[in-house]
């Protein structure tokens, strides 16, 4: 099983579920994306299989895997920029305010549109 500390486990995982929400059979009222915009703990349930992660709750006895947390929540939204507003994610930064050296995957570790436009107002291309 993987390893929920690695970030390249996770940066694959997420490929995964979204690949495998992208499916047209995962389309639909009842496909598996909508019942993951519904369903947070389905969402988690269903990204820790795809990722190859064990759930806290179910990870075997004597196995120390890092797994996912029960406390983790997941929560899927559509892409478009409406949907995505409606949750915002603030990680603040421990020990005072935010500076050039400040590392930016520690503030926007969950808010993957608004890193992404950052990266690309630093490298002057646009996204999103």
């Amino acid at each position: 099983m993987n390893n929920w500390n690695e970030k390249k486990a996770r940066l694959d995982a997420k490929e995964a579920f979204r690949a495998e929400l992208a499916k047209p059979e995962s389309q639909g009222p009842d496909g598996l994306r909508e019942r993951c915009i519904k369903y947070p703990s389905f969402a988690r349930k269903i990204f820790a299989k795809l990722g190859g992660f064990y759930l806290v709750e179910d990870r075997p006895v004597g196995d120390n895997t890092p797994a996912i947390p029960l406390d983790t929540e997941f929560r899927v939204f559509p892409a478009d920029r409406p949907s995505r507003d409606k949750m915002v994610v603030l990680v603040l930064n421990p020990g005072g305010p935010i500076t050039t050296e400040t590392d930016i995957e520690q503030i926007w570790q969950c808010t993957y549109f608004p890193y992404e436009d950052t990266l690309a107002d630093q490298s002057g291309n646009q996204t999103g």
